[in-house]
């Protein structure tokens, strides 16, 4: 068995997942992003660094998740971290959603994550060694939004799950923990501003941001660090809890 450590990002393509690659190899993890935009996937990984691993997944399809889960372990020899980053946004009132919008939104960010973590953990038990599931939430799961009853739902549901695995595998000596980001520069960030000008103008970014403590937008490294972390040996007495790093939003 390889003795370097092996990591898997799901979402692998976007800034928090090419952030948090790059946070891994610098401590000396193997690397493997994972994304269903294989050409993306392939800037990310160079931008990565030398000897990143990449595997294109639909996360909705969990024929597909066992397959890859399943060889990259046999591949790579071992399995010791799953952050299970993937996800889609989208900001709009109840009376808009259509079941459409439902699906798409809970297949992708709370279906997908559970069988991301029931692969990863298969693996992790095959090699014996433990492991680690970071998740990856929102803040938007821990406090009621108008125009985000399904992306909230979704993240309060990978919320619970984290406290749930974490009952259920941690006999196998695997850790499951969660953060809860919130207003991260990266392009969903900057989607998500596009429509609430859509919708609310100028005025309704600078509502948002206001609610901000820290009166900024959070850096993907920033939530990546905090991702490694917990990953690591300094954190192996955390399990099943949610960490908020949204800059203090919803505090007031």
């Amino acid at each position: 068995m390889s003795e370097q450590k092996v990591v898997v990002v799901t979402g692998g393509a976007g800034g928090i997942g090419i952030e948090t690659g790059k946070i891994f190899r610098r401590d000396g993890w193997k690397v493997v992003l994972v994304d269903i935009n294989a050409e993306a996937l392939t800037g990310a990984a160079e931008q990565v660094g030398e000897g990143t691993e990449t595997a294109v997944l639909d996360i909705r399809n969990v024929a597909q998740i066992r397959e890859v889960f399943a060889a990259l372990a046999a591949k790579l020899g071992r399995l010791d971290c799953l952050v299970n980053n993937a996800g889609v946004f989208r900001l709009e009132p109840i009376w808009d959603v259509t079941e459409e919008t439902y699906d798409w939104l809970m297949d992708i960010n709370l279906k997908g994550a559970f069988f991301c973590i029931q692969a990863a953990a298969v693996e992790m038990k095959k090699f014996g060694n433990g492991g680690v599931v970071v998740n990856v939430a929102s803040a938007a799961g821990r406090s009621g939004r108008p125009t985000q009853t399904i992306y909230g739902l979704s993240k309060a549901g990978m919320i619970h799950l984290t406290k749930s695995a974490a009952i259920s595998l941690g006999e196998e000596g695997i850790r499951v923990c969660c953060v809860c980001p919130a207003a991260v520069d990266t392009g969903m960030m900057q989607k998500n501003f596009a429509e609430r000008r859509q919708t609310g103008g100028d005025k309704d970014v600078e509502a948002f941001m206001a609610k901000l403590l820290v009166k900024r937008l959070s850096r993907p490294d920033e939530i990546a660090e905090l991702i490694a972390y917990l990953a690591s040996e300094k954190a192996a007495y955390i399990t099943g809890g949610s960490i908020d790093i949204s800059g203090g939003l919803d505090m007031h």
